[in-house]
């Protein structure tokens, strides 16, 4: 059993690994695979390519609960009130109104500040969607990927964990 969903899980890496070589974004540099490749962000930097929301929401989480250990920096788009979603990266999933969308295509149609903050996500088969007043529903998903992928993902990073502590 273990053997199978390892195997479906690289899998899958490979898929999403795929994909995300084939989608260029307008901000992302596309890697020529020349010397310079190496990425710029320190350590405590996110790439562009990390879907979090603001850290502080999710304090109430046990760290391995949380996808990253350490939250990371990242630039993120701030819903202004009547929302009350956290911020979150611009690639961040949330539903209005049961329709997929990224925060990035959210803030073009309603107001938003831009920050830069700690940022984290919670695995998604550990988290429960949360509707909020204004008709979002935060997800811990990344509109670029289909949801069932990035679910069983999140499923092996967590056997993957237990696997490495026993």
């Amino acid at each position: 059993m273990i053997r199978s969903v390892l195997l479906a899980a690289l899998l899958l890496l490979a898929v999403i690994g795929t994909a995300r070589a084939a989608v260029p974004y307008p901000e992302r540099q596309l890697d020529d695979g020349g010397p310079t490749a190496e990425p710029d962000a320190s350590p405590e930097e996110s790439p562009e390519e990390e879907v979090c929301v603001d850290a502080s929401y999710l304090s109430s989480y046990d760290e391995s609960a949380l996808v990253h250990a350490t939250a990371l920096n990242a630039r993120v788009l701030c819903p202004l009130p009547p929302s009350t979603l956290p911020c979150g990266t611009p690639d961040h999933l949330v539903r209005v109104r049961g329709a997929p969308t990224s925060y990035r295509a959210l803030c073009a149609d309603a107001p938003c500040d831009e920050r830069t903050m700690p940022v984290n996500s919670v695995l998604s088969h550990l988290w429960e969607e949360e509707p909020h007043a204004d008709g979002h529903v935060l997800t811990m998903y990344d509109a670029r990927h289909p949801e069932l992928a990035q679910r069983i993902l999140h499923r092996f990073t967590a056997l993957r964990r237990s696997v490495a502590r026993a």
